[in-house]
């Protein structure tokens, strides 16, 4: 990692099919630098659910590994030209899971099979220039439970196995020889388990001798969406940030400041319909599931937004944080509208966007161009 003033960190929110919303404003951002390729103008990309495939992608190698397979142009093409594969199901499956009630939406071979497609064998290891953060979370704690395992020496003094944790794939930890063994997963692993949203898709269970019990039993992993608990992971990455600059500084002898850090955090478009207590009073489980967990993921990216807001005030002239996220005035808010229509209304929101915060982007990309030459 090159020492440079400012550390440049890019946070994209989940929000299923509406990754095409983030994807066309990175397209404009990497075409008013030249070019530049994403993963070369940010040192650290998160990225949940939606975003953490964006993510994955802009820093995956191409099979020379000498530039990134994919920009952001061809990812928004990938919304709309696969979205209704990923989002896809039978009559007979719909009809068994209830609309999602009693089983997933949909199958998960649709959105595997372009995960497989789009990744193929590379390794989070792998990933080129930016480093990534990808959250998941664990219902089993697997990783949090075999990482307190290692700090006891008698078995007699083991922890409690306590259940579900956060799990946080970090590729600067794939690469640490001393880590790969738990830390170095497939891509398209990675991005199966930060996209696997509850009543969407089934859960991924990884099994293997990566976290074994000290009894030498093999403990499996069973993850789902990152967006439970960290749909916009622009606080995870100012963390990620901070302790990486930390490291880097450990080196140096320069004390790490906030103003060692721009972070750009984009958004999947806000949620604007709105329910009146006649709507809802009468409400029970069936009729709360459907819209709760899109409720519980806007109002956490708003929480994280203040928060980062907080911390990474402007001064003076100099901005360190920047906020994109597009109002859905039309298109749908559900993560799983593929429809051509709704598609066309997303990117006529993201374009409307960029067009009335053309200044702004332009700004941001001559900060990120200076920050990366410095």
């Amino acid at each position: 990692m090159s020492k440079r003033k400012t550390f440049n960190v890019l946070s994209i929110d989940g929000g299923g099919i509406r990754g095409i919303i983030p994807a066309l404003i990175l397209e404009r951002i990497e075409r008013l630098a030249s070019f530049t390729p994403i993963c070369e103008l940010f040192d650290l990309i998160a990225g949940t659910s939606t975003g953490g495939l964006i993510a994955l992608a802009l820093t995956r190698p191409n099979d020379a590994g000498t530039a990134p397979a994919y920009n952001p142009s061809s990812l928004a093409m990938l919304y709309e030209n696969e979205g209704k594969h990923i989002f896809d199901r039978s009559f007979l499956h719909n009809m068994r899971a209830l609309g999602g009630l009693i089983d997933e939406r949909y199958p998960a071979a649709g959105l595997e099979e372009i995960l497989s497609t789009y990744f193929g064998t590379t390794h989070l290891s792998e990933t080129l220039g930016a480093e990534v953060l990808i959250p998941s979370y664990d219902l089993q704690g697997t990783r949090r439970y075999w990482e307190a395992c290692q700090e006891v020496d008698q078995e007699a003094t083991l922890p409690e196995h306590e259940g579900g944790y956060p799990r946080f794939f970090k590729s600067r930890l794939a690469k640490d020889e001393s880590r790969m063994a738990q830390e170095d997963y497939l891509m398209r692993d990675v991005a199966r388990a930060t996209s696997a949203a509850p009543t969407y898709f089934e859960p991924l269970e990884i099994e293997g001798t990566r976290f074994n019990e000290p009894s030498g039993q093999q403990s499996s992993e069973t993850l789902v969406d990152g967006g439970v608990f960290a749909n916009n992971p622009a606080m995870c990455a100012y963390v990620e940030a901070k302790e990486m600059l930390r490291l880097i500084t450990e080196d140096t002898d320069t004390e790490c400041e906030d103003t060692d850090i721009l972070l750009v955090s984009i958004g999947t478009g806000s949620l604007t319909r709105r329910w009146q207590l006649e709507d809802v009073k009468d409400w029970g489980a069936l009729k709360w599931i459907p819209p709760l967990f899109r409720i519980i993921a806007d109002g956490a990216s708003d929480t994280v937004d203040h928060q980062v807001r907080f911390l990474l005030p402007n001064r003076g002239d100099e901005q360190f944080y920047y906020r994109f996220q597009p109002k859905l005035y039309i298109g749908n808010d559900d993560m799983d509208d593929s429809t051509s229509t709704n598609l066309y209304a997303l990117r006529g929101v993201a374009n409307s966007f960029i067009n009335d915060n053309i200044a702004t982007l332009e700004n941001l990309v001559e900060q990120l161009t200076r920050n990366r030459d410095e």
